[in-house]
């Protein structure tokens, strides 16, 4: 095969290709879970929360195991993103293409007041729950009863007095079910939100009655996310996402017993930022969930993101068809000494990330263009060629995760201190450069009001930056594991060499 004829996954997970066998095949088999990952764990309810750092493969995590939960369970799945995790052009991109199988939009643009979002998750949990048991025609027996509940909840969710109290359920368009067999007897035009809560319970408690061991239920719900704006609306989306992981704990703790899961995703600087305000938010993720981290050092062998990288290639090359799972190193190795011109030449690429999937899967794309039509990746573009497109990537995917804590004046002046600068900074020359900055340009005199030492730890945790140790000249990177240093002391710090490209910086 050609180099550009692999197709080495998405920058982005929401847009993996895996509506075809193959395709599906290709991407659990070449995935290589994260340390103390355990299937059972989310299964069993044990475990419901992945978090870990933007584009460490979160939303791709939740894929394998909904694959492997509709392979081995045989489970009913569904897949929900947020309408706010999207910018303009990524929902009409998403949109327009044809997505895969049970995958949903969710608006959840007016969830800004906890009261209110947490009656929101509980409904539509409960109306999800009902939409994948018809689907899977369980629809008999306690189902019927529970199928009834549901309507009824739907039902008084539109009556004014509910209205009134949770306007936002008036935005949430339900559908009521047109099953000529669901009988509703009365009138609920005048149910309170009193009466909401006990039809919702009864729904629960008709949920538990539903015999779904031959057919779990999985509901996969991705990351939502915060934009910093420096306003009340950064309250109220902290609001919002407190609210949907409370409701995904409280679910699960309520139907541990039964054969249904709600597993989702939330980056660890949202998770950070929501905790600051409500403390045992954190404590809920961390204590239920698996933190994704690719940071682990191989004294042999390839790196867990190397294997993925490969994996794909034995998934893809006819040469390779006769592959067990899981894939041999010897496999490995040899898809390796076929596409690549050098025993390391792999590794270094791993380098030149964030020991990111995103980064990865976003280097072979562009490298796959550049030495389109041929056989093997040569060096030059593995090594240089590749360096532009993804350090413009790798800038705006820094920009985006600071997003969470900066707002956009603030990301304008963290540009500007580095862009067109140095690639390497003592403490000295990093106060001088903003300095000098700040008597020139509104955007950077603002950053200097914020603890310029919070600035380097948030762009060393992010990987903008790495230090180096002066008595032993050892290079600290946050993603490989190397805990950020006191930046309040002397200190050297450079740019990623990654970046240096996009920021012309020379």
């Amino acid at each position: 095969m050609e180099v550009d004829e692999f197709d080495f996954g998405s920058e982005d997970a929401r847009n993996l290709n895996l509506r075809s066998e193959s395709e599906r095949r290709a991407f659990v088999d070449s995935f290589v879970p994260p340390r103390r990952f355990k299937l059972d764990d989310f299964y069993e309810g044990g475990k419901y929360f992945v978090y870990g750092p933007k584009g460490a493969g979160k939303t791709a995590l939740l894929q394998y195991i909904r694959i492997k939960a509709e392979e081995e369970l045989s489970a009913a799945a569904e897949f929900y993103f947020f309408q706010s995790s999207f910018s303009e052009s990524e929902l009409n991109a998403f949109k327009a293409k044809k997505r895969n199988e049970n995958e949903e939009i969710i608006d959840d643009r007016s969830l800004v007041n906890a009261d209110e979002a947490a009656i929101f998750w509980r409904l539509f949990f409960l109306v999800e729950a009902a939409r994948i048991l018809r689907r899977s025609n369980v629809i008999d027996g306690p189902a019927s009863d529970f199928h009834k509940m549901v309507e009824i909840s739907k039902l008084i969710s539109q009556s004014k007095n509910v209205g009134k109290r949770y306007p936002v359920l008036k935005e949430f368009h339900i559908k009521l079910s047109k099953n000529p067999e669901i009988q509703i007897d009365g009138d609920f035009a005048e149910a309170t939100p009193a009466d909401l809560s006990v039809y919702l319970e009864l729904a629960e408690e008709k949920l538990d009655s539903v015999y779904l061991e031959q057919r779990p239920i999985f509901l996969f719900v991705d990351e939502m996310e915060i934009y910093s704006h420096g306003d009340q609306r950064d309250d109220l989306r902290i609001v919002a996402i407190g609210s949907l992981v409370r409701a995904v704990r409280n679910f699960n703790e309520r139907f541990f017993d039964s054969d249904i899961r709600i597993i989702a995703a939330i980056r660890d600087e949202v998770a950070e930022r929501v905790s600051v305000v409500q403390g045992e938010i954190y404590r809920i993720i961390r204590d239920k969930g698996i933190k994704l981290e690719w940071n682990a050092t191989i004294k042999s062998g390839f790196h867990p993101l190397e294997k993925m990288v490969l994996g794909r290639i034995v998934c893809q090359d006819g040469e390779f068809s006769g592959y067990r799972f899981p894939i041999d190193d010897s496999e490995l190795e040899a898809a390796h000494k076929k596409y690549f011109p050098g025993k390391h030449s792999l590794s270094k690429c791993l380098d030149l990330t964030w020991y990111r999937p995103r980064d990865l899967a976003l280097l072979f794309e562009e490298a796959s263009i550049i030495d389109a039509g041929r056989s093997k990746f040569r060096q030059k573009t593995l090594r240089e060629d590749v360096l532009k497109s993804l350090g413009e990537r790798l800038w705006q995917d820094a920009l985006s995760g600071l997003a969470v804590q900066y707002t956009r004046t603030e990301l304008d002046g963290i540009d500007r201190i580095f862009r067109g600068g140095k690639p390497t900074y003592t403490r000295p020359d990093f106060i001088a450069r903003i300095s000098d900055l700040s008597d020139m340009y509104d955007d950077v005199a603002i950053l200097s009001e914020i603890k310029w030492t919070k600035i380097l730890e948030d762009l060393y945790r992010v990987g903008v930056l790495f230090t180096t140790e002066e008595s032993t000249g050892y290079k600290n990177f946050y993603f490989r594991g190397d805990p950020p240093p006191a930046f309040s002391k002397a200190f050297t710090v450079s740019v990623h060499q990654s970046l240096r490209k996009e920021l012309s910086i020379a």
